[in-house]
């Protein structure tokens, strides 16, 4: 669970009580495949941290907001503006990891925009961070969006590249799933040369279980 703030309209337990339970039934709702049930849930637990004063957890719903909206593409332009409002929230309370990953999914926004330049720079950041940070996973599925960044570009050659590093970092942790969906967008890129993107970074890797205190934002 994540923190409680210092709201005055109620105990301050209570309001983020009631917030972490309705960011729950959002994240059921869409891993379920109802986004819009996903969004009604996830928009009251922001209304809830906030009436909490609790930005630490606004910043968490306003990533898994922005999260949706973009793997439903029900408004890319929300995913936008709830992506930037984490970033400068995740930077205000040092958590660079959440920053890092916030980052990711603004760029991954700007790329299902038609930017995909735009999202090649922000992901090139990211990926120095989760380097950094000794993050493999963070690393891997970083260089899965800028493989669809570039071929999104037109530059099949970095594409390429870029899906063949994901799949061997993968493969080092140990997660079937991913080097099979890797593999299959590997040989998608390979056989379209510089045709349009055809698939986007499935939702685990932007927004994956909710945040607890201990660990917020966990891939």
């Amino acid at each position: 669970m994540l923190p409680g703030g210092t709201g005055d309209r109620r105990p301050a337990r209570d309001l983020t009580g009631r917030a972490n339970a309705l960011l729950d039934l959002g994240l059921v709702h869409r891993d379920r495949g109802d986004p819009a049930a996903s969004l009604a849930h996830l928009g009251r637990a922001l209304a809830t941290f906030r009436s909490a004063d609790d930005e630490y957890g606004e910043a968490h719903v306003l990533r898994f907001l922005a999260a949706t909206h973009y793997h439903s593409r029900t408004d890319l332009a929300a995913a936008r503006r709830h992506a930037t409002r984490a970033i400068g929230l995740f930077r205000r309370f040092g958590d660079g990891l959440a920053e890092t990953r916030s980052l990711r999914l603004l760029a991954m926004v700007l790329t299902a925009e038609g930017r995909p330049r735009a999202g090649a720079d922000l992901l090139d950041r990211c990926l120095v961070a989760f380097r950094e940070q000794g993050d493999l996973f963070g690393e891997a599925s970083t260089l899965w969006a800028l493989g669809e960044a570039a071929h999104e570009s037109g530059d099949t050659v970095r594409a390429i590249a870029c899906l063949e590093q994901a799949l061997t970092l993968f493969r080092r942790l140990d997660v079937p799933l991913w080097e099979t969906r890797t593999r299959t967008r590997l040989a998608a890129v390979r056989g379209e040369g510089a045709g349009p993107a055809g698939g986007s970074l499935p939702a685990i890797v932007t927004d994956a279980g909710p945040p607890r205190a201990s660990s917020p934002g966990s891939d």
